[in-house]
């Protein structure tokens, strides 16, 4: 019967093991079961509700008061989580061990010494020594079987969780050390990083400003054709003069109106001037044949009269005078030479910048200390110290579990091959449970307890330390309650910078994208430069030269002026007088015709200048238009490049890279560990009840109590090897046998005479 109940019980671990397979594989151990095992059950024992809530109560109430951790009765969360931690401390190391130890030593004292037990039992039963009390029915044997196979195999299971959620803290550890490092390294690193990046960005701001600065060489250009235009009218007002001082004549008086091969820019005060279309008599100006104008004297008489008046001329004058009026000048122009000075950039970009690096710095200060500790950490424990503590704290486990599938095994075998191994099993049973209660008594109850201090303060502070994107609200509230003084700047830095998944240094340091601009646009900004200025009236050439009216140039002709052809009526025609007459007025047509021509040629080179400075303004205004649009878009490239230099992405994967494989690692590691031992401690004591079932059971059902004493009447070797041996002395191989006499001189045992 307990030959097919073991096979059935070995069938079923089988089974069981099976399916626990995937969950000794997957995923992180320590994370799994510290979420799945130990989080529900510290809360189910310790009463706890919440218990980011219960730390922070907790270190409020030590920091307020030690005292008030004596005072904790009936207090919340936190002095559930307190006296907790207390109680599993004390039940770990000094409670449960004693009893442990004193109930196992007494129990098996009692068995294998104490007479007295046997006064307890009912007439026939055996009390004492290696066998059972009484004989176990067959359900029990089943049970024993089954729940044998099942602790071993839940014991299996959670010692190898238990490994292996240790041996992963040994990669956690390594990166928890690496990642500390990086961490108080990276403030530094970025600040330099940064400094070295602006650095680079100033070059290229200089370089950029630079090209907007060539840009405004276009006003040389239009200097050039306004002082070109200029000149030309210059030039074309001298030759209206020089046609005006022709036609109207001089001033009474004046000895000689000659007019002189190089013109003046303005008519000297010899010059009679028609004012109102009309002008006094004066003398009219010699001509080229050294004669005056005949159109200023009395045909029949030669006396003077009035001079013509040209008229035209006086309009075109008025003409250019006006346009003269309204050409931009070199200052107008100069004023919009918005050329940047790009000495100043580097002194800008650091203005606006201003103590961005302080919050770094505040940081690094903070997390100074760190760096010692870890490098310290780092040659302290190893990874393979860590790996040993794992080993050392299950190997007895395995060690008992060893012996227990040995000893089913030396059963089962013997139960195959007779008796030779027959109570082998025996030594096995007893293996496995003094080796037992030693692992439970110096091993497992211990370190559950002092794990307890450890590992449940590290989770739950783990639990408030915020992952990457989430807030730190908590831990905040947690450093507010140890009185732990966090600067406002690393307050910031934590939650605009290391936390946030896209966050920017510059926030922390309340600098923002407008701020940047404002400040590098207060020295670098085209459009502010040209505020005031009105670009399109002084760019406005077809505006400034609409005055000008070449068509007035074009109808002059000498007909207007005075000019005749033939004598007059006075004077005969043929004669002498007619023909002097005739010779000054061809004389005075053809001058006119050469002042008009030099009129016409100087009006055409105005208008070919106009023409070009019309052109040239008009796309010089466009592209002080686009200048101003290039400054500013240079501008917002400078602090989209400062801004993306501030990126926290750095900081934020360091300050991941120690939080993930610290909390999900070997916090959650020591928390899982924590949950196993708790459960490999009741599974353990179990085991212990069952083992002891078993060695009992390797003897078979036990002998009645006169047989026990009176060993003489059984067969040699009956009772060791499992016989079974009636009250009447016989067994299954002598049952239906003639008892064997008593010898002569045999003692009787008085009891069996009795019986």
């Amino acid at each position: 019967m307990a030959f097919r109940c073991q096979k059935a019980g070995l069938f079923s671990a089988l089974v069981l093991l099976q399916a626990s397979l995937p969950l000794i594989s997957g995923g992180q151990t320590g994370s799994d079961l510290s979420r799945d095992v130990s989080r529900p059950l510290f809360y189910q024992l310790s009463g706890v509700s919440n218990s980011e809530d219960g730390i922070i109560d907790l270190v409020e109430q030590v920091n307020d008061d030690p005292a008030n951790l004596q005072n904790c009765g009936g207090g919340g969360d936190g002095c559930k989580m307190a006296t907790f931690i207390v109680g599993c401390i004390v039940a770990g190391s000094i409670v449960f061990p004693i009893l442990t130890f004193f109930c196992c030593c007494g129990f098996c004292c009692g068995r294998s010494f104490c007479k007295c037990c046997c006064k307890c039992c009912p007439n026939g039963e055996h009390c004492g020594g290696r066998y059972a009390t009484r004989p176990y029915k067959w359900i029990e044997v089943v049970m024993v079987v089954i729940l044998l196979f099942g602790s071993v195999l839940i014991l299996f299971v959670f010692s190898g969780l238990g490994f292996q959620s240790l041996s992963e803290m040994k990669g956690d550890y390594d990166d928890v050390l690496d990642a500390g490092l990086e961490l108080v390294r990276t403030p530094a690193a970025i600040i330099a990083d940064t400094n070295a990046g602006v650095d680079d960005i100033k070059t290229v701001g200089v370089e950029l400003f630079a090209s907007i600065n060539e840009d405004f060489n276009i006003l040389a250009d239009v200097k050039a054709l306004y002082a070109n235009l200029s000149a030309n009218l210059v030039d074309l007002r001298t030759e209206v003069l020089g046609l005006q001082w022709l036609v109207e004549g001089c001033d009474a008086g004046t000895a000689s109106c000659s007019i002189p091969p190089v013109l003046p820019p303005s008519l000297p005060a010899i010059v009679n001037p028609c004012v109102g279309g009309s002008h006094p008599i004066g003398v009219g100006a010699l001509l080229s044949n050294s004669r005056v104008n005949p159109s200023c004297r009395n045909a029949q008489d030669t006396a003077d009269v009035a001079c013509q008046c040209c008229a035209r001329c006086h309009t075109i004058l008025s003409d250019i005078a006006e346009v003269q009026t309204q050409l931009s000048t070199d200052a107008d122009l100069d004023g919009l030479n918005a050329t940047l000075d790009l000495s100043e950039l580097d002194a800008t970009i650091d203005e606006a910048m201003g103590d961005w690096d302080q919050s770094l710095t505040d940081f690094e200060d903070t997390l100074a200390p760190v760096d010692d500790g870890v490098t310290e950490a780092k040659s302290a424990i190893t990874a393979d110290q860590v790996d040993g503590i794992a080993a050392g704290i299950f190997l007895l486990c395995w060690i008992v579990l060893i012996c227990v599938l040995v000893a089913i095994l030396v059963r089962t075998l013997g139960a195959m091959s007779g008796p030779k191994l027959a109570h082998l099993d025996w030594y096995c049973w007893w293996t496995a449970f003094v080796i037992g209660v030693f692992y439970m008594v110096i091993i497992v109850l211990p370190v559950f307890g002092w794990l307890t201090a450890a590992a449940l303060p590290f989770e739950t502070v783990c639990a408030i330390l915020p992952a990457q994107g989430e807030n730190a609200g908590d831990l905040f509230r947690l450093l507010e309650a140890a009185d732990s003084e966090v600067d406002y700047e690393i307050k910031t830095l934590i939650n605009e910078c290391v936390l946030p998944t896209q966050g920017y240094i510059w926030s922390s340091a309340n600098i923002t994208k407008a701020s940047l601009a404002a400040d590098i646009s207060s020295e670098f900004n085209v459009s502010k430069q040209l505020d005031g200025i009105d670009v399109g009236g002084t760019l406005d050439a077809q505006g400034q030269t609409s005055a000008f009216n070449q068509s007035e140039v074009d109808a002059l002709q000498p007909a207007e002026h005075g000019v005749e052809t033939g004598c007059p009526a006075a004077i005969p025609s043929g004669s002498p007088r007619c023909e002097v007459y005739q010779a000054d007025m061809d004389a005075y047509k053809s001058d006119l015709e050469a002042r008009i021509a030099k009129v016409k040629a100087a009006s055409a080179t105005v208008t070919a200048a106009i023409s070009a400075l019309q052109a040239v303004s008009a796309s010089t205004k466009t592209k002080i238009d686009n200048i101003k649009v290039d400054a500013d878009a240079v501008v917002l490239e400078i602090i989209d490049m400062i801004w993306e230099l501030g990126t926290c992405s750095r900081i934020s994967n360091a300050y991941e890279g120690l939080r993930s494989p610290l909390c999900d690692g070997v916090a959650a590691g020591l928390f899982g560990t924590w949950g196993v031992l708790f459960l490999m401690a009741f599974f353990l004591y179990l085991l212990l009840f069952l083992i002891n079932k078993s060695a009992k059971m390797a003897y078979g059902d036990p002998p009645r109590s006169n047989q026990i004493e009176d060993e003489g009447n059984v067969p040699s070797g009956e009772v060791e090897k499992g016989i079974p041996v009636a009250p009447n002395g016989e067994n299954s191989q002598t049952k239906g046998q003639t008892p064997r006499p008593e010898s002569a001189g045999e003692k009787v045992n008085p009891k069996q005479e009795a019986a």
